[in-house]
């Protein structure tokens, strides 16, 4: 069995920096890149703030501590040490009365739509209060985007842009364009990875730009397993990210995706809806830890085909940043399309 490297997750918290976050059980897999013990979904004491269990050992050393963790659910909220809970104030009887009369007239919408940010509030749903893939939609993602500082680094780009400038495709420009991908993705590679990475892209065994120019997604499973059979993390989704940028960058192309978890985490919900009987056992392998970017691609085409009018890199922003801090619905479109594969399963 594979051994879990539990400082993924460390690493991943002391990142994140926040006082507080919750993570799905399978967010917390991506970032460990392997599957949690069995009994972490059977057992509430896996989850404790004990000594002893290597899991909470992991988020303790980045001064956390677990708390409201459901195995129903499969969600874990984390709370920084030291960081004051601010209890309710006081209510009289009436106040009391007034305030329960309020919570039972909340629909269930307003419950669901409780983690959408204002800008986003104009997305057209379906009838599952989920995102309607479509161009109204994507027009309103692309212009929140252009509106988020926090995407407008430009870091990557401005080495792509010197390196053509340049004529220069060395080992050491590659490194400047990954570090800068990895930095505005707050990836957090290492550096032996990011250096491993630029010697198979400017390798010319490899003949990284003409397969980046066909726009064949196996490449990104060669680059994946260059980094396995070199003893670094897989990195999936970086790898995914190099040449989703790349191509676009150096070919005007929008031949690649990327494997990103929330991507993952709602493309079952869809595949189930487009396609109901014919893609539930697609939508199942996305649950899988070897899925390789092959097939992740191919299941992402299918949705793609049902929503021409939108290219990849459109639909790609669309799931991503629809959900990316969107807790609530991401759970209900997990619960959905898991929901239709038992009852296909039983029936």
């Amino acid at each position: 069995m594979k051994r879990i490297n539990y400082k993924l997750l460390t690493d991943y918290l002391l990142a994140c920096d926040k006082d507080e976050l919750v993570l799905t059980f399978s967010e917390i897999e991506d970032v460990l890149e392997s599957k949690l013990p069995p009994s972490s979904r059977k057992h509430r004491a896996n989850w404790s703030n004990n000594e002893h269990e290597m899991l909470a050992k992991a988020w303790r050393a980045a001064g956390y501590r677990s708390f409201k963790v459901s195995l129903k659910d499969e969600t874990a909220h984390f709370r920084k040490v030291g960081v004051e809970v601010t209890s309710l104030p006081k209510r009289s009887v009436k106040e009391s009365k007034k305030e329960n009369k309020k919570m039972l007239i909340t629909n269930a919408k307003d419950i669901i739509l409780s983690d959408v940010p204002e800008k986003l509030r104009n997305l057209e749903l379906d009838e599952f209060f989920l995102v309607k893939l479509n161009k109204y939609n994507s027009n309103i993602i692309e212009g929140a985007l252009k509106e988020d500082p926090q995407y407008n680094k430009n870091i990557a780009k401005n080495a792509f842009d010197k390196s053509i400038k340049d004529n220069d495709f060395s080992k050491e420009a590659y490194e400047e364009i990954i570090r800068g991908i990895a930095s505005e993705n707050s990836t957090r590679t290492p550096k032996k990875s990011i250096s491993l990475l630029a010697i198979y892209l400017s390798d010319p065994k490899n003949d990284f730009l003409n397969r980046l120019n066909e726009g064949n997604p196996k490449l990104v499973d060669d680059i994946v397993f260059y980094l396995n059979k070199n003893h670094v993390r897989k990195d999936k989704s970086l790898a995914s990210k190099i040449c989703r940028y790349l191509n676009e960058w150096m070919f005007h192309k929008d031949d690649y995706t990327i494997n990103d978890s929330i991507v993952r985490q709602v493309l079952p919900y869809y595949i189930v809806y487009y396609y109901g009987d014919e893609g539930f056992i697609e939508a199942w392998l996305l649950k899988e830890d070897d899925l390789t970017y092959v097939e992740f691609f191919n299941i992402f085409e299918k949705v793609r085909s049902k929503v021409p009018e939108l290219n990849r890199h459109e639909l790609d922003h669309l799931l991503w940043y629809s959900y990316k801090n969107d807790n609530v619905r991401r759970a209900i479109a997990s619960s959905l399309a898991e929901g239709n594969i038992i009852l296909k399963r039983n029936t």
